[in-house]
């Protein structure tokens, strides 16, 4: 998960909605909740700053700071400015209009919380400081100024220090989730009290049920960590840690494997792209130990994929789905693999029991598209790339593979209007510079140009602009 991601399921409640969303992979209806959050509650500043860091996380930057360049014209205060200064794409913007929203009221904390973001990004760590403790001064529940602080502690090494502010975060913040995981990072030695306290406060944050379950884990306390581990898949089934330690358990409640071999997976996993000889010394090991264990096959399988000998990951692959044919892990390995090697007719049942079994998994759903295409024809793979995009309208993947299938069909016109209609819901770079070569392709330059103006001014890179007069001469 991404931080910046982190930072967004650590909303606050009133955002619920939006967070659980974002947990099943539906993020256009995230950003449609998260929108219609702001339009009926306009003063809630957090439900502002969701969306912007929301239509950042979503690739939309520039779609943020013209909506909040908007807003503050109509809203020409403390907090106009500062959201304008947190959806700014460049520094000094931003720091002119968080001092802009001190000028308007000098006591609003979400202003100097922004300053020290900018000081602290910008190497100005003792005026940053400064700030952020100014900014909780006057407002203790920000959360995001805690975490901002303690971050910039451990930054200088003054972990005594960061270790102080985090317990007072958890006191003035309960409800965060980001005080207990960093206290439990910063005292080691009471890491799992930090933990149990954080589960009590917030029962529902799959990734302190995690970190639970893994203090519970090395405690050899296996059924509770495995109360854990389900709980936190079950909330957020994106989490691929969780769940395969959930896994491991699985196979340790069958008798197929143990603690020690969990430590020898993840030492070996570990060494996958450190040292992968000595890690596939270590899957030997593994695989002869605990040849009944379907895991150490599966971790095989993958080291022998990365290292391109693909006839030894598709021996290991299939003797992991021999041993357990219902694992959708196994199955998108070896089915992806399949496809991969052209071999799509097999690949195909393995990707569609994997995609049925982990739907938020926008990688299986277009993997089936392109098997589908393969095996069943072309309307086949497209109408369920089609599902798919639909399924996740802000994801560019599944277009792009729709496009991919259309072009090589022969049908280009079909994948223009695709990226035409797709831009209407989801106006990303990706797909603008898709939808300019497809327009070139078809001769509509005066099309293409427009598009790579619109690119030029949203990414800022004059090339586009230079590729536009190309095209169309102004």
């Amino acid at each position: 998960m991404t931080l910046l991601l982190a930072l967004l399921l650590s909303a606050s409640a009133s955002t619920d909605e939006v967070v659980s969303l974002l947990r099943q992979g539906q993020d256009a209806a995230a950003l449609s909740a998260s929108r219609q959050a702001v339009v009926a509650t306009p003063g809630d500043v957090e439900a502002h700053e969701l969306l912007i860091d929301l239509l950042v996380h979503l690739g939309l930057a520039y779609q943020a700071e013209n909506a909040y360049r908007s807003f503050k014209k109509d809203n020409d205060t403390a907090m106009g400015w500062y959201l304008f200064g947190r959806s700014a794409l460049q520094a000094e913007d931003a720091r002119e209009a968080y001092t802009l929203s001190l000028a308007k009221d000098e006591t609003y904390a979400r202003g100097w919380m922004g300053l020290a973001s900018i000081d602290r990004a910008q190497g100005g760590l003792s005026r940053s400081e400064e700030r952020y403790r100014k900014a909780l001064e006057l407002d203790p529940g920000l959360s995001e100024a805690w975490a901002g602080l303690a971050g910039l502690l451990m930054q200088q090494k003054r972990y005594d220090e960061a270790l102080e502010v985090t317990r007072r975060a958890t006191e003035a913040v309960p409800k965060d989730p980001e005080g207990w995981l960093a206290g439990a990072a910063l005292d080691e030695d009471n890491a799992r009290s930090w933990l149990e306290e954080g589960v009590k406060n917030i029962p529902d944050e799959p990734r302190l049920l995690h970190a639970v379950a893994t203090a519970r884990i090395h405690d050899n306390e296996l059924a509770l960590a495995q109360q854990a581990l389900a709980k936190a898949v079950e909330i957020d089934p994106g989490l691929q840690q969780a769940r395969a330690d959930l896994a491991v358990l699985k196979e340790i409640e069958a008798k197929r494997f143990d603690l020690a071999g969990h430590g020898m997976l993840a030492r070996a996993r570990q060494l996958s792209s450190e040292a992968p000889v000595a890690a596939l010394d270590t899957f030997d090991l593994l695989v002869k130990s605990y040849p009944d264990c379907y895991l150490v096959w599966l971790g095989r399988g993958h080291l022998y994929a990365e290292q391109d000998l693909s006839v030894e990951a598709e021996a290991d692959l299939k003797k992991a789905l021999a041993l357990s044919p219902k694992s959708s892990d196994v199955q998108g390995a070896l089915g992806m693999m399949l496809l991969n090697e052209g071999s799509a007719k097999e690949a195909l049942p393995l990707l569609a029991g994997a995609s049925v079994a982990r739907p938020e998994d926008v990688q299986l759903g277009v993997s089936v598209g392109l098997a589908k295409a393969n095996v069943e024809g072309v309307n086949a793979g497209v109408t369920h790339l089609a599902q798919v995009a639909e399924r996740h309208p802000n994801d560019t993947a599944p277009v792009m593979a729709l496009v991919s299938v259309l072009v090589q069909a022969g049908r280009p016109d079909a994948a223009y209007t695709v990226l035409d209609r797709a831009l209407e819901r989801y106006p990303h770079p990706t797909l603008l510079l898709a939808f300019a070569a497809a327009a070139k392709d078809l001769g509509k330059n005066d099309k293409a140009a427009e598009t790579l103006r619109e690119l030029a001014f949203i990414t800022g890179d004059a090339h586009y602009d230079a590729m536009a007069d190309e095209l169309s001469p102004r």
